[in-house]
Formats: C-alpha cells, structure tokens, sequence
C-alpha cells in the first residue's frame, strides 16, 4: 500500500472537505480505524447514523473511497468520512496501531503468491444464488493482479485454500457472502451465458412513491433482490449487484421483498439522504416533481475573551420550523453551502477564530467586525465591547448632499467608531497626534488606501467649496462605494434606475427579474449610451433585450435600425426568439449571398442581423449606416481587441450599444477592456493605461484584490450580473458527477507510446532552439493524448477503429451504460464532444445497440428543426453536440442528463454547454456526468483548470466560455505531459 500522510491527505481532499473531516474527528466521532491491503477502512457516526467507510490508495494523493454518504454515492467525493478515517488512523497511539500487512511469499507453508484469477460461476448460477450456494471455478489469467484479486487470493487463504489453480469450489450459504465481498468488480467473472459482473451501487427501483395525507407509500417494481449474509443483492441475467446499505433502513427489508411500504412525511423527508442512496425514484411523478430549496439560516457570532485572547464563533438557525419540510411541491432544506460559505468567511476557519497576539486582536475587533456581512448577528461579551471601544478606528464616510440624472454633490470624511465626523483635512494631524488626550490608539481604514484615494484619481471629480461634484458615471460609482462603506444600506447589483414601461408589442411575460434587468438596460442607455448584461446563461438574456429594442423603437420619433451581432450558429436561434417575443418586428438577416439586395430594403425600424465574420467583410457599408442600438452577443468572442471583429463591433455608428456574456472575463482582464471599448470607449484608460492600473496588478497576489475592488467599482455602472441562485431558485438542482474511467490495456499501452514519443520530440525541437515548434509539438502530442484518452478510433490507423468497444474506448462503453439506464427510466441526454469524429464513433455505437440520435456539429445547417425534433415528446432521446457548435444559445430543456465525453480546457465551456438543458422551463433534476481517465492527461487538465477560474472569480465573474490551450502558458503545457 502506498504510504499517505496528513499533507497528501489534504492535497486529495477538498478543502472544506478536510475542514469538515477535522471537525468530525475532534468531535470523536471516528469510531474505529485500521489499515487494510490497500489502504484504510472505518466507522464514523454523525447523530444515529454509522458511516462505514473503506479507502484504497492507488498513490499518496489518489484515494479512492466508497462510503455510504450522498457526496460519496452520487458525485464519486473523497468524503469526509473517509478523510476523517484516515486522520484517525495516522493520529492512533502506536501501540493502538494496526501492522502494516506482510507481503505474502510463496512458502511451504503459505504456497500461494500474488496472481490474477479468472472466475467462473458453474451450472445455473442465478438459481443458486437464490438458494444460498454457489459451484465456481478459479483458473490462471495472465493479466496484472487487480485489487479484487489479491483480496480473493487473501480470503481463499483464510478458507484454508492453499492448491495452485485450477481450484474448485463449493460455497455454502456460510462462505458464500464472503466470496461476493472479495470478488466485487472483478474484472474476470463469466458464466454459461458469457461475462457477467459482481459490483456494488445497486438501487431498489420503484415502481411509484406517492404522498396520501401526511403519509408517503412506496411501491417498488418488480425485481429480483436476495439477501445474501447481511447484505442485499440484486440479481440479474448478466450479474449481481449490492445495495449498499451498512446501516439498513426499515423500509429496504420490506421494499426488497416487494412488499409496499408506508412512512410518514417528516420522517420521509429527514431520512431521505439515506433512502436516495438506497432507492431509485425517478419512476414517481410526485418525487420528480419535487424541487429542492435550501432554506435562509440566520448566524450569529459571538465574541468572547479577554485583553490577551479572544475567541470569535459562528453559529446558524433556521428559526422555530424544523427542516426539511414540504410547502407545496417545494422541499425547505438545510443550506449546507452557506454554511460552509459562512464558516470559511475570512478571518473565521470553520466559523472559528482564535487571536491571542495584540495586533490580531486589534484588526479583528476593529476591521473584521465591520467587514461581516450585515446580516450577520453580532454579540460581544463586556469585556470585549470596551476592549473595542479602547481603539479609535477612522473610517472615510461620504455624505450625498443633493444630486440630479448626471451629477452628484457631496461631502468626503471621516468619522471614528465612536461617531466623531473628522473632516479630511484634519485626518493628518490626528494621525500625527496617534490619538486624543487619553492615548487611545488610532487605526487607519485600509479603504482609505486601498479604495477611496486610487478610485477618487480615476473619476470625473471636482472640488468646489469644500465639497465634490461626481459628473455621470462617476455619480454612480461614489454611490457604490457609499453603498459599500455604509452598512446600514444593503446594495443592489442593479444600482439606481429609473423603472421603464414594457412595450405592448413584446408577447411574453418578462419574471420579475427580467423587468428589472429590461428597465436597468434602459436607464444605462439612457443615461450612459451602454451596458454589459451579463446574467448566467439560461435567464433571459435574450429577451430583455429584444424587450430594451422595441422599447428603444416606441420611444424614439425619428427611428433608425437596430443591429444585433451574432455568432453564425445563432443566427436562427435570434429569429426564432424575435418572431415568439416580437412578431410584428421586420428582421433582415444580412448573411451568406443575396444580402446586397437586401440591403436596398432596410427600413429606419427594422432590425438588422448579422454575424462577426459578416459584420467584418461588410464594414465599409456599416460604417455609412447610423443605428439606434448596436447589440453584440456573445461578446466574450471579441476578447481579443487585435482581432478584426473586435476592431469592426468597435467601429459602429451606434447612439447606444449592448453587450451580452455570462462570462466577460476570458483569460485576462484585457477581455473587459476590449468589451469595453465597445459599450463605453476611453472608460478604462487606454490599452498601456489599464495594463499598468489593472491588468498587471491582477498578476500578483499581493495587489489582486485590491485591484480587482478597483476594477468592481469602475465597471460596476455598466455591469449587471446575476445568478440563477439568485434570481430563480425555483429552478430544479444539477448533480453533478465525474465519472472515472479506467484506459483499456489497448489505450494504456498506445498513450505509454504517444506520450514517450512526444517528450521526445519535444527536447529535440527545443534543443535546436525552436521554441515556438517546441510549443506546437506539445499542444500536438496532448490533443493526441486526449484522442486516446477518449477512443482509439479517434486516431488514424485502420486496426484501432476495428477494435471491439472495450478494448478502444473505457468511455465510449461507460456512456452506453448510462445511455441504456437513462433512456429506460425516461431520461433524455445531451452528449456533449469537442471532435466532430467522436460524435460520429458515438453515433454508430447508439445505432447498434438500437438507440436513435440527433448530431448537431459545426456542418449542421438545420440547427433550429433539430432542436424542435429532440424537444417533442417523440423525438430521440439522445442529442450528440458539438462543444463549440452547441455550447451556446440552445433550449434543450427536454433532457435531463448531460454527458461532456471528454474535458474542456476551460470549465466554463462546460458550464455553458450544460445550461442548454439547466435553465427557465426545466422541471427535473438535472445530472451531469463529466467522462474522465485516471492518471492521464485529462486529470492533470481538471486540476490546472482552477487556476484559469482565479482572475474572474476575482473580478465576480462565472469563469470563462471557450477557451482554448493557447491561452495557457508553456510550463502549464508542459507540466501536463510530466509524471
């Protein structure tokens, strides 16, 4: 077994995971710990619950656990409870510790070594099983040794089994649950009939659940489940599979007998984090119908100590209703994640804080205590109170005096925590003073520093009288930054605007969201010419815009034309979306031949659309035209301000101009000031300008987040960004899960071959000194790396695409695994590739086992019919996408399972990818399955991707859309193809 420490644990772990397993373990509630073959197992007991959880090691950082927990059962999650059986094992007193386990040797005594098994199940294998007893046979393979073979070799030993294979046996109903136990996923068992398998995971499946009164009854479908020793097992024509249930609740017993079952409701809902590991319900229209919304806690912290140590705690409720509880078809649940947000607020770990130095103590009681969320409840014990009262804290306070549309009039100063206002001028001297008479000790805001002096230099401030004057969007932001300082004012994302009347003509129902978004579109044109909408995808962007255009029509005497500017593949997506929301509205599409003539007949209220290549060749004519409103989509495409379609949409005669994104931020922050050079040119400095106040900056860790607050604050006017958490919890949850497939041994041994051959190549180009080459060289060998992580077929010779499924693609056998379970219990699925040749290999693969598919790719012509095709009730139910094809602008809210088959370089990507299905109008659970390898280059891809997340989580933004492996350095390159 590999050895593990308490680092390596946390490098393996997430870290609020870790966090969690540390509290889990000082708490005592490890019950037991011990080393096993391959790694740990033991029990955790979290309230009346017992977790029983096992560990194999394959290396110091890639632990594979399987526990009974939700994370655990539906996500694949290094658990806590798994963490905190680690932790128990390492911190046991050495004489409590388990020995390590000793090699096995081929002896006189112990004749039996290492090897690898093959198993077969004799005669009528089922109808054995059924009756407790089981004849198999147990021959030589020559493939490595798995885990499930040295666990068979270990428990033959304890039979007493010593004779060289081939080895018959017997097994009664005392040995027989044993064997299940040693030889689950064996990878060579077969029977009569063929090859079958041994696993765990399995479900009950119901035929319906349903709620009578306060009581909820399950019925559950006919199937074949025994149980064997203490466990239950589901039998089947090609295997046997157990319900993992360590700790059985009442209702398996029956459920598994097929007898219908009665539990009552509060009961049902508080233990269904156990019974969803346990049963399948997606066969119960009641259940499915159920959305899942966690609940508002209030928190408290309490500070209590003395002068020399003090200790901060958070605690949360959820007032005097128990949780969860049903309102409706809402389920109110515990909000694990704004607890764990809470608890990990900056300076608290684990909602705790422990300060005994005197400059720690000083910070917390006079900076961090302000910067908590107002929120937040706060109790300090007496002491603490004139301890705090000991300090004079100075912080800036800006005054609105009187204010118009464009212009702002206000007053600059500071005040200290015992509400002493000190005009600006008198701050130095107090400063040089280090406080009043009774030597109390003065701290400086950082927002002073940090916020109010380098802000005031960029803006469009005066001084007169005393006082300042902000013009325009300078208002706006000293609002936003009064917001910000003063908290007894909560701040709106959407700042100050003026409500705006939604036209007559738009035929939808705008949320209540989206009016506010329509109405703040307006007020920025109105007031600043342009905006960024820049809500997650799936709220409408769409449509507030459309909503913003009619509006712009009706309130203008003297129209002229609307441009939208769009990505080819949306083309028909914006007509559809204008004919269902604005029917009356005459839209010319100027796009492929014909559009010349076309041109002659634009009336002054007419909307054209376009797309960025079209808008480029056709430039010379635009730039004659004036338009009322320029809108671009997508905007994210234009990152690049050196390309010809970030010059062209920069180039517009437009009064007034909108850009829409989910994500603003690509790779850097020059993707904001190229979006910006279209909404508000010259805001943000010039290129040399912004690289040295912003760009820059945000490179380092120790200025990041003070430029990034700068960078809020000067585009926070023309920014609205919004979540679906925020404006849409009716919005039905997204599981997501990364599948980890294991490379067949074709797979392993053509990668091994690429991936030498590659290094190679790459040190001979580089030591010629051709470091560009070099860089190709290795952005060639990882797509090729990819293509086999993904499926032999992907590459060129002949012989690898004839391989049978198995043996060329670990994924592309998974994804029909879950295509056929799936598609069984009603569910439709998005298959999501970035190689078109992938889509085709899928395609053929679904076509033999008899499921139909739509493929949309980037020669698909017909995008909108197939979407309304896969939408129906009677069309397939799989759509085969392209990434880049498909990632943008599709309403698929017919399925309900999402597949990425291979992993993007950007998260991002996948997230949009994924909102086709998980947005307005869905009403299930959406699951999300990410198609992953193990020890590959795409594990190595999934962990650099954080890094590329960094600047835009900074800046508050969702990530990033496409971004592609030019964007990453050459050290990320390479350390991706190293061990």
């Amino acid at each position: 077994m590999p050895s593990f420490d308490e680092a390596s644990l946390r490098k393996a772990a997430a870290w609020q995971d870790f966090k969690e397993a540390q509290s889990l373990l000082s708490a005592g509630a490890v019950v037991s710990s011990e080393k096993t073959g391959d790694g740990w197992r033991g029990e955790v007991k979290v309230g009346a619950r017992i977790y029983r959880t096992s560990v194999a090691a394959r290396t110091p950082t890639w632990l594979d656990a399987k526990c009974p927990c939700p994370a655990s059962q539906r996500e694949g999650k290094f658990c806590p409870h798994a963490i905190a059986a680690g932790l128990h094992l390492l911190n046991a007193p050495a004489q409590q510790a388990s020995p390590p386990p000793k090699q096995e040797k081929t002896t006189a005594a112990n004749p039996m070594p290492a090897i690898s098994w093959r198993i077969r199940l004799n005669g009528p294998w089922r109808e054995h099983v059924r009756a407790g007893r089981l004849s198999a046979s147990l021959s030589h393979s020559d493939n490595p040794p798995t885990e499930a073979d040295d666990r068979l070799t270990a428990w033959l030993l304890t039979q007493k089994v010593v004779s060289r294979p081939p080895i018959q046996l017997a097994l009664s109903a005392a040995t027989l649950p044993g064997f299940l136990d040693c030889i689950e996923d064996h990878p060579a068992a077969s029977a009569d009939s063929g090859e079958i398998s041994i696993e765990s995971g399995a479900q009950i499946i119901l035929h319906d659940c349903a709620l009578e009164g306060e009581t909820v009854s399950l019925t559950p479908a006919i199937q074949e489940i025994v149980r064997i020793g203490k466990s239950l097992w589901k039998i089947s024509p090609t295997g046997v599979s157990r319900i993992n249930c360590p700790q059985p609740h009442p209702l398996l017993a029956s459920l598994a007998e097929g007898t219908p079952a009665e539990i009552p409701l509060d009961r049902f809902l508080g233990d269904l984090p156990v019974l969803q590991s346990h049963i399948d319900f997606t066969a119960s229209s009641w259940f499915e119908s159920l959305l899942f919304i966690p609940a508002i806690p209030d928190f408290l912290l309490t500070v209590t100590g003395s002068s020399s140590k003090i200790t901060a705690a958070l605690t949360f409720s959820y007032g005097s209703a128990p949780l969860p509880r049903l309102e409706g078809n809402t389920v109110i649940t515990r909000n694990p994640k704004a607890e764990a947000s809470a608890k990990s607020t900056p300076p608290l770990a684990d909602g705790i804080f422990d300060a005994s130095d005197p400059d720690s103590i000083r910070d917390f009681l006079t900076a961090s205590l302000r910067n908590f969320p107002l929120s937040w409840k706060t109790e300090l014990a007496p002491n603490i109170r004139n301890l705090a009262s000991s300090y004079l804290f100075v912080s800036p306070k800006i005054v609105i005096i009187s204010s118009g549309d464009d212009w702002l009039d206000f007053n600059l100063s500071y005040e200290t925590n015992d509400g002493k206002v000190i005009p600006a001028a008198e701050i130095r001297r107090l400063l040089r003073s280090k406080g009043t008479s009774s030597a109390r000790q003065v701290i400086l805001s950082d927002d002073i520093e940090n916020l109010i002096d380098p802000i005031f230099e960029d803006l469009e401030i005066h001084q007169e009288n005393a006082r300042y004057i902000a013009r325009n969007a300078s208002a706006e932001i000293i609002r936003n930054i009064r917001n910000n300082l003063q908290k007894d004012i909560i701040p709106s994302s959407l700042g100050a605007y003026q409500h705006a009347q939604i036209p007559k003509a738009i035929t939808a129902a705008l949320r209540p969201y989206q009016a506010d978004g329509f109405s703040w579109l307006i007020d920025r044109l109105n007031r600043y010419h342009g905006a960024l909408l820049a809500d997650d995808m799936g709220l409408g962007k769409t449509l507030q815009t459309i909503a913003c255009i009619e509006h712009l029509f009706t309130a203008c005497s003297q129209p002229s034309p609307a441009l939208v500017v769009v990505t080819t593949s949306l083309l028909g997506n914006w007509q559809a979306e204008f004919r269902r929301f604005a029917p009356a509205r005459n839209v010319v599409t100027l796009h492929g031949t014909g559009r010349d003539r076309l041109r002659e007949k634009i009336r002054p209220d007419d909307v054209i659309l376009t797309t960025y290549g079209t808008l480029a060749r056709d430039l010379a004519w635009h730039l004659k035209q004036e338009y009322s409103v320029a809108v671009i989509d997508e905007a994210s495409l234009i990152r690049n301000p050196d390309t010809d379609h970030s010059k062209a949409v920069a180039k517009l005669n437009a009064t007034r101009r909108i850009a829409l994104t989910g994500t603003p931020v690509e790779n850097t922050a020059r993707d904001l000031w190229a979006i910006f050079r279209f909404i508000q040119p010259g805001w943000l400095g010039t290129r040399s300008h912004f690289k040295e106040r912003y760009e820059s900056p945000l490179t380092t860790p120790e200025t990041a987040p003070r430029a990034a607050a700068l960078l809020r604050l000067k585009t926070s006017p023309f920014v609205l960004r919004r979540t679906k958490s925020e404006v849409a919890p009716e919005l039905p949850s997204k599981i997501a899960i990364d599948e980890f497939c294991t490379l067949s041994k074709d797979q392993t041994a053509t990668y091994r071959d690429l991936l030498a051959a590659g290094r190679k190549r790459i040190e001979e180009i580089r030591d010629s000194g051709q470091e560009g080459a070099a860089r190709m060289q290795t952005l060639t060998t990882l797509l090729r790396l990819r293509q086999t992580c993904c499926d032999l077929a992907l590459l060129d010779p002949e012989k690898l695409r004839l391989l049978p499924i198995p043996r060329r693609s670990a994924k592309l056998e998974r994804l029909l695994e879950i295509a056929e379970q799936s598609i069984a219990s009603g569910s439709k699925l998005l298959v999501f590739s970035q190689f078109q040749k992938q889509l085709l290999e899928i395609e053929s693969a679904l076509t033999t086992t008899g499921i139909t598919s739509l493929r949309l790719d980037g020669k698909t012509r017909s995008r909108q019919e197939l979407v309304d095709r896969f939408q129906s009730d009677s069309g397939p139910p799989v759509f085969l996408i392209s990434l880049k094809a498909g990632g943008y602008g599709l309403n698929l809210t017919a399925a309900d399972v999402v597949i990425h088959f291979d992993p993007w370089w950007n998260p991002a990507a996948e997230a949009q990818a994924t909102d086709r299905a998980h947005r307005i109008g869905q009403t299930k659970p959406v699951t999300v399955f990410r198609l992953l390898t193990r020890g590959t280059v795409e594990e190595k891809v999934i962990q650099l991707q954080s890094t590329k997340k960094a600047l835009a989580d900074s800046l508050d933004e969702s990530g990033t859309t496409a971004g592609d492996a030019p964007a990453w350095s050459a050290a990320e390159l390479e350390r991706l193809l190293m061990d």
